[in-house]
């Protein structure tokens, strides 16, 4: 159902035209330090901008963020895991709408039990001892789709020392599940 509670179909102008459509796309990460007032302990926190790059709204946009932390590189077998364990989380239709040139930011994490899990490794860290490895997954619709399908973007990389840059690694890529 569309917002208007009529059935909401891709129409055959929109099929044949597979530009008009919705695109989100991760447009940076960065990572900045913040302390918890109740605890005065110093954590890293991430904002991660979006942009709809695409000539229809995403609908329903949901997101999730997962971490881990380790002194060594991650082998492709272990991001690919902890990519996936990223990416399976249930879409549920939301009432988030993002428009065509809309950006958007969201934080990760976004509760005191992740800023508390990521305290214990911010001096390693910042320090280039540790990496932190942020694994991010958007889920949405737009109206060109079948109804029970949605569009999946991922980003997955790790920041060390300052935490200006993403070093990308594993999978980072935005797909159609039919």
């Amino acid at each position: 159902m569309d917002r208007r509670g009529s059935e909401s179909k891709p129409n055959q102008a929109m099929a044949a035209n597979p530009g008009l459509r919705s695109k989100l796309r991760i447009s940076s990460s960065q990572g900045h330090l913040v302390r918890n007032a109740n605890t005065d302990k110093q954590s890293v926190a991430f904002n991660i901008h979006c942009v709809n790059e695409g000539q229809l709204a995403a609908v329903g946009a949901i997101h999730r963020c997962t971490f881990a932390v380790s002194e060594e590189l991650l082998s492709e077998t272990e991001l690919e895991s902890l990519a996936d364990d990223a990416a399976k989380f249930e879409w549920l239709r939301s009432n988030n709408e993002i428009e065509p040139n809309e950006q958007r930011f969201f934080t990760c994490p976004s509760d005191e039990a992740g800023f508390s899990a990521l305290s214990s490794h911010t001096e390693a860290v910042l320090a280039g001892r540790s990496r932190i490895y942020l694994f991010v997954a958007i889920k949405y619709w737009d109206r060109s789709m079948p109804q029970k399908s949605r569009n999946v973007v991922e980003r997955c990389g790790w920041f060390s020392g300052d935490l200006q840059v993403m070093h990308m690694a594993g999978r980072n890529r935005s797909v159609r599940v039919y």
